[in-house]
Formats: C-alpha cells, structure tokens, sequence
C-alpha cells in the first residue's frame, strides 16, 4: 500500500473512503459537499487544513501514475497557530497613527478571516458582492471613527478585475486571501497608484515581488534569506509593536528634518538679500570671510540639536509626505522678514553706533543681530501653522486636548531641553567671542556702546513678533490657495489626500503559518 497528501480535495472521478471499516465510496456531489462543509466548518475557527488521501496496490504502479491512482480521501489533518498576543494592542496603535491595515494571504478566506477577528482587525461576515464576486462583507473596528464596510476579496475576484477596479477593491478591502505572488504585488501597486504610500511585511520566497514593489519592504530576522534580501527593513524584535516604534521614530525624525530644511532655507534667503542690500548701498563690504565662517559655523552646530527636539503628540497621528512646494512658498514668505531687520540693524548700526566712522562697529553690530536672530528665531519657526477646522497636520486653534497646542509653546510638543540648552549657549558664546576683546580683535571685532544692547532687544522682539504674525495670517492664506482643504504642516503633507480614509497603508501576509499571518497583520 502506498498513502499520499493533498492540500485540496481529490478530483471528481476519485472515491472517497469510510474510517469506520475501510470501504471505498464513490466522490458523488453529496460527499463532496459533505467534505466542503467539514473542511469550512473547521477553517472557521481558525485552522489550516491539509486533505489527506490513499491508495492500495503496487507501490511502483502507484507511483508511476501519481494523481491518476484512483486515491480515497480519508480525511483531514488541522493545524492551530493562536495570534500572538501583542497582535490586537498592534493593530489598534497602528490605527491611531492613521495606518490602515491590510492582510494578503495564500489562506483561504475562512481562516483569514478568523484570525483578523480575533485580532480586532474585522467584525462578524455577512454576504456582500464586489465588483460581480461574490465576497464576505464584515465590519472595521476603529477607534477613531464610525464602523464602515470593508470586504474580503480573494485571488480569483483578483483575476477579474481590471486596474481600475482592483485599485478601488485595493482600498475598501482588509483581507485578500488566496492570492498567488504577483497577484500580492498587483495590489501592492494597485494601492501606490492610488495614491497611498505602502509598507509590505514578509518573510518567505511569495513575498519577494511584493516586498520589491513596496515603499518599504520589512522583513523579520526568522525569514528566508531571500525574503530579507529583497526587504528595505528587517526587524528584530518580535514584539509586534515594534513596527509602530519604527513609524514613530520614521515621522519623529522627518519631523525634525522638515524643521531644519525650513530654518535653514528662510534663514540663508534672508541673509542673501540683507548681503545683497548691503552691497549696494555701502562703501566697505558689511562682513568679512573669516566673520561669515565663525557665524556658520556657531549658527550649524546650534542646529544639531534639533534631531532631539520634540515633536508634539497630534503630529503623530498621520503619515507625512514630504512637500517641496509648502515648503518654497513658507522660504518665500518668511525669508525676507530677517532681511527687514537687518536692514533696520544696518541704518541704526551706520547712523547711530558710530559704524559710518569705524567698519568694525557696523561689522560686529550686525554679526551679532544676524547670529542672535537666527538662534532664537527657531522656538517659533519649528512650530505649526494653527487651523480653525482642526486639519490633519496643522496646530489645531481650541484648547482641552492633549494633542492641541496652546501658543508657541506646546507642552507635549514644547522644545527639548538639549536644543533649549545648546541655543542659549551658542548665543552667549557668540557674544563673547564677539565682545571679548582679546578674542574679538582677532575676527576685528570691537567692543559695542552699551545703548546698542536695548535696541538689539527691540530689533529681536520685533523680528519675533512679526515673524507669528505671518505665521497665523497670511501663511495659513497661502497654504489654503494650494487647494487642499487643510493647511499643511509647511511641507508635510498627508498621503493620499484626495481619498476620505486613512492615508498610509502597511499591508499583511501570511503564507507561512497562522502565527506568521499574525505577525504581519502590522
């Protein structure tokens, strides 16, 4: 006797055996359906199935004929695999940062959608058509708004449909289950095309395509080699809140570099037309090489604290898209309001602290201005632009929640103490250099009038309070003509913002076993 294993039922010509006393029975449609409704039945609660078949007779001719043998189906062999239990807790945080969650699965629809109930991801199924296929509608359980219709679609409604309608299946379904490897990375682009930008995990050889077509391709450290090749991330941890951990730290730091990319560029926009100005209409240059090199070099390394400023809670609730244009119009605005005040610091230094006479004054009294200016005017340009309607991205105006700000400083998202710290330092550092004369002779500084010091404080205030002027009335105006319905955080932009659902996807697959399938429902 030789026996054989199958992952699907035996054809339509085989026999189907009794376990009681050995009989074989013709495979008629009422022991077809029989075997169906066992195999949907046990799949419902979570289990993968493998069909079980035998044959009797010569080994050899057995072999030789494979699927041809006439095999019995004996039965079926189940296999459990419970979520881990960091999965639920995983998919609700993902949730609140705006993440959709989506699963692709070689697993039959039964089993996939059991394991995302028990994970939060669905609710109970009810019959539902898509697109002409038939599918299973079942209810999204979110937390930040009302529940809403998804669906669970699987590999052969795939291959009847178009891009077009794959592309709005892509976005309204949470499981697709049955798919085959490019199918998986159909969807993948299906989703890309419409907008949205996509995460894929995966660790085995199916996953390949699709972990290249994604955005960001994450792996796990027990995935085939292969697999972790193809992939952009591979985590180790195998807690699964360690994907939130990384989008955290990922929209944490883009946060920050969006911060410097705005303070460096007005700042170097201004201080090209204040240089240009001063050219014009002076009769010695306003600033000496070696002067410039000593302000930069004091301004860049103050600016190497903000990679650890805070970033306030609200701002980590959407995915963020880096925007050239917000940030160009927020450059274009702000620029020049520096160059408003250095201009005003070169009539007072020229006319009433004696630059007309001594270069030096005039040099210095517009080093330290411009150094100064640029140090402090960093606690209001590292803020958001506030929105009456509360946008996505945008500092909200009301009060009462822990992710609204109140003024410029914001108490969970309020300056860090090592960039408060490193400003006030670089400031004073400045001032020294420039007003001890046994270092300042060395850069031809001179020694300031002391009736110099109330005017650098009102020329700083002013520049200060001009500057969140701008930032509150005529910026968020700009913003708004872009045609987005909310401002945007000056070059953060939310992705996909012409659909009306989460705008960042990071898309499931589990091919491997039920476990796996739970690993990467984030």
């Amino acid at each position: 006797a030789a026996s054989s294993a199958s992952a699907s039922s035996s054809s339509s010509s085989g026999t189907i055996a009794s376990c009681l006393d050995g009989v074989a029975y013709q495979l008629d449609s009422k022991a077809k359906e029989r075997a169906r409704q066992t195999l949907r039945d046990w799949e419902r609660q979570g289990l993968r199935a493998i069909a079980v078949a035998a044959a009797v007779g010569d080994e050899k001719k057995l072999s030789d004929a494979g699927e041809n043998a006439g095999l019995c189906l004996i039965g079926f062999l189940f296999l459990a695999d419970p979520p881990k239990p960091s999965a639920a807790a995983a998919v609700d945080k993902l949730r609140e940062m705006g993440v959709a969650v989506k699963v692709l699965t070689g697993d039959s629809k039964e089993v996939s959608q059991h394991v995302c109930e028990q994970v939060g991801l669905i609710k109970k199924d009810q019959p539902k058509r898509v697109n002409g296929a038939t599918t299973t509608k079942s209810t999204t359980k979110s937390s930040s708004s009302s529940s809403s219709d998804t669906v669970i679609i699987t590999g052969k409604d795939i291959n009847m449909m178009d891009d077009a309608k794959l592309a709005k299946a892509a976005m309204r379904g949470v499981i697709f289950a049955r798919l085959q490897p490019m199918q998986k990375e159909r969807i993948v682009r299906a989703l890309q095309n419409s907008g949205y930008a996509v995460g894929f995990l995966g660790d085995g050889v199916n996953d390949c395509a699709a972990l290249r077509a994604a955005d960001v391709g994450v792996s796990v450290d027990t995935g085939l080699d292969v697999a972790k090749a193809a992939a952009d991330v591979i985590l180790l941890d195998k807690s699964l809140l360690a994907l939130e951990q990384c989008i955290e730290s990922g929209r944490h730091v883009f946060a920050n570099v969006i911060k410097y990319v705005k303070m460096a560029a007005s700042s170097n926009w201004g201080n090209m037309f204040s240089v240009l100005g001063a050219s014009l209409f002076l009769p010695f240059v306003p600033m000496l090489p070696l002067q410039v090199v000593a302000g930069n070099l004091i301004y860049d390394f103050a600016q190497l604290s903000i990679p650890t400023d805070n970033v306030p809670n609200w701002h980590m609730t959407r995915p963020l898209r880096w925007d050239i244009g917000a940030i160009a119009r927020f450059v274009v605005v702000l620029g020049p309001v520096s160059s408003i005040f250095d201009f005003i610091t070169f009539y007072c230094a020229y006319w009433y602290f004696g630059g007309r006479d001594d270069e030096s004054t005039f040099r210095t009294a517009w080093w330290i201005e411009g150094i100064l200016s640029q140090l402090f005017i960093v606690f209001i340009l590292r803020t958001a632009v506030p929105e009456p309607s509360g946008g996505p991205l945008t500092r909200p105006l009301h009060q009462g929640s822990p992710r609204r700000r109140r003024g410029w400083w914001d108490m969970d998202g309020g300056p860090s103490r090592t960039l408060v710290g490193v400003t006030i330092l670089m400031a004073a550092l400045s001032i020294c250099v420039a007003q001890i004369p046994s270092i300042g002779k060395e850069l031809e500084f001179v020694v300031l009038p002391g009736y110099y010091w109330p005017w650098l404080a009102m020329i700083l205030f002013g520049y200060a309070a001009l500057t969140a002027s701008l930032m509150t009335t005529v910026l968020p105006k700009l913003l708004q003509s872009r045609g987005t319905d909310a401002i945007q955080e000056h070059g953060l932009m939310p992705i996909g913002a012409r659909h009306n659902q989460q705008h960042e996807l990071f898309i499931a697959n589990g091919d491997k076993d039920i476990q796996i399938v739970i690993d990467k429902t984030v």
